[in-house]
């Protein structure tokens, strides 16, 4: 484990926290009471975290396949160059 893998691990997590803030905020969703509170009064929470499972699932293959693409892209781009100074006559 190095300073950087760990400072990466903390961003991602930062990351994803900070988007479910976000999106609770942001996203629709159907609306329930809770139960009495002691005053009387009920509290109504916006019900959307399934949406927000949709959208961070999306969000993670996007990077996924964008991130498969680079290497791949980059992976070729190394493979060619190696093999182009690599031959001797």
């Amino acid at each position: 484990m190095t300073p950087e893998s760990l400072g990466r691990a903390a961003a991602l997590y930062l990351g994803f926290v900070a988007a479910l803030f976000v999106l609770r905020k942001i996203l629709p969703g159907p609306t329930q009471q809770g139960q009495q509170l002691r005053d009387g009064s009920r509290k109504t929470y916006k019900l959307n975290g399934f949406y927000m499972l949709l959208v961070l699932a999306a969000a993670i293959v996007v990077g996924q396949v964008r991130l498969s693409i680079r290497r791949s892209v980059v992976g070729a781009d190394r493979a060619a160059s190696h093999s182009s100074c690599d031959r001797r006559r």
